[in-house]
C-alpha cells in the first residue's frame, strides 16, 4: 500500500493538482485525492521517458490497473521548488 503521508509531503502547501476533471488545493485537498486513486483502483504504472518542457518537467507514465480504460498513457506536467511539487497537471 502506498505510503498517503508521504506522497502528501512532497506537495508545497500551496499546491494544485488537477486529475479527472477535478482541481484540488493544497496538501489538505491532495491528501483525500490520493487516497481516493489508490482505493479506487489497483493500479501499476511505468515511466517511459522524462524531458524538460518550458521550465516544467514532463514525465510519460504508462499506467494499467482495474479502471476503465486501462491501459492509459499518462503525461505528469511538474515543476519542484525549494524540493516540493507546486503544481502537478496530469495529462491523458
Amino acid at each position: 500500500m502506498a505510503d498517503v503521508k508521504a506522497i502528501r509531503l512532497l506537495f508545497s502547501l500551496d499546491a494544485i493538482v488537477g486529475d479527472e476533471n477535478a482541481r484540488h488545493h493544497g496538501k489538505i485537498d491532495i491528501e483525500p485525492w490520493v487516497t481516493t486513486i489508490i482505493e479506487k483502483c489497483s493500479f501499476n504504472f511505468e515511466a517511459s521517458s522524462l524531458k524538460t518542457h518550458q521550465g516544467e518537467t514532463v514525465v510519460s507514465i504508462a499506467v494499467s490497473g482495474t479502471f476503465p480504460g486501462s491501459p492509459v498513457a499518462l503525461d505528469d506536467h511538474f515543476g519542484i521548488e525549494d524540493g516540493e511539487i507546486p503544481p502537478l497537471r496530469i495529462d491523458f
